[in-house]
């Protein structure tokens, strides 16, 4: 299977959609998947005008930044934003956001669009429910005798739900924190949940992240790398919540965690897959230029003989330029022999390989310069 086999079938089993803005002739492009989650037609033609209908102030500022936090750190970034389609519905979607640059020249921006709207209404859904029932936890030795209730909420979802005390420490987990971690609910109580989440590719800035959104009592939402007890790492999309008293004191915090392991592999693997195909067009456009310079140069070489032959008087002085122009068409044939050989191998990854010697192959291009050139050899021992 090729890479556009493997990133059409990536396009078809996650619901990708790909759209591209060509700032050179100002177009964009929308795929039949984007299409869909726009809900218009298929005849649809985006342009700059028509697709702001799909967001409301705030979502465009978002999707803005996105793009623009894309263009300053020239690597592909994600993000999340909401759009009212042409059917009026409320959709939620995750984007994946690159830039391509041309002579310092910024020419195009291209990605992905996810439809993650399900994903995201369940999330809403039960923080709303969290909060509801959260009333019910005046205080903290309240809590172990009102956790049913908190658990008729969580029992039908499959993210992972985790409370803490004020200090992290775990007072409750639904069974599908317990799934994911491979703890038993004894081996959580009264534990950090990161105690055994800690492996050797943790992301130590996202870590640090949480403790510092649980020391000023915030929200906060991150996606890292976690473990479970035998050390099986998975991504985890993690949002923590702090719960307050009618006071205003923190008395404890839920964390909702999503096993986004497939999504993130997914993305990575499209991600690489897009990189080898900005990889691919960029070689092409570099084989472009030296094909454009190569025969040019020869053409060039062939014009002006022709040129000197048609300017000179007698049939002897046009002959003698005959071997100068036979010597030229024989130069373009072996360029554009060269330029074959070029593209076979990079087709053929398994070409076999064989040894040149260096200073022979300069010898034969400089051989016609020989006059003019003096050619100096130098020994490097590696």
């Amino acid at each position: 299977m090729d890479k556009q086999e493997i990133y059409n079938q990536t396009i078809d089993t996650f619901e990708i959609g790909i759209w591209d803005i060509n700032l050179k002739n100002n177009r964009i492009f929308f795929d039949a998947n984007t299409k869909s989650f726009f809900e218009v037609s298929e005849d649809f033609m985006p342009d700059f005008k028509n697709t702001l209908v799909f967001f409301n102030r705030k979502n465009l500022i978002q999707f803005k930044s996105l793009l623009q936090k894309a263009i300053e750190n020239q690597i592909p970034v994600c993000g999340k934003f909401q759009i009212i389609t042409a059917q009026k519905t409320i959709k939620h979607l995750e984007c994946i956001c690159q830039v391509e640059f041309m002579a310092n020249q910024l020419h195009r921006i291209h990605g992905t669009f996810k439809d993650i709207t399900t994903e995201q209404e369940r999330t809403i859904a039960i923080e709303l429910a969290i909060k509801k029932f959260s009333s019910v936890f005046s205080n903290a030795n309240d809590v172990i005798e009102n956790l049913s209730l908190l658990s008729l909420v969580a029992s039908e979802t499959t993210d992972s739900i985790i409370i803490t005390n004020a200090e992290g420490k775990a007072i409750w987990a639904n069974q599908a924190y317990m799934n994911l971690t491979d703890l038993t609910l004894e081996q959580i109580i009264g534990k950090k949940p990161n105690y055994i989440s800690i492996g050797i590719e943790t992301n130590f800035e996202k870590i640090k992240k949480i403790q510092q959104a649980l020391e000023k009592k915030q929200e906060t939402k991150v996606v890292f790398q976690n473990y479970n007890k035998y050390k099986k790492k998975y991504w985890l999309e993690l949002n923590i919540t702090p719960i307050f008293d009618s006071k205003g004191n923190c008395t404890k915090f839920i964390g909702i965690g999503r096993d986004i392991t497939a999504t993130k592999e997914k993305e990575i693997e499209l991600k690489n897959i897009l990189e080898v195909s900005n990889q691919q067009n960029n070689k092409l456009l570099n084989f472009a230029h030296i094909v454009s310079h190569n025969i040019r140069s020869h053409t060039c070489n062939l014009q002006m003989v022709l040129n000197v032959i048609d300017e000179t008087d007698t049939i002897d002085e046009k002959l003698s330029f005959i071997e100068m122009f036979k010597e030229g068409t024989e130069k373009l044939s072996k360029t554009i022999e060269n330029l074959n050989e070029v593209i076979t191998i990079q087709k053929n990854s398994k070409t076999k390989k064989t040894i040149v010697n260096l200073k022979s192959e300069i010898e034969k291009i400089t051989h016609s310069f020989k006059d003019k050139l003096v050619l100096h050899t130098i020994f490097l021992l590696i």
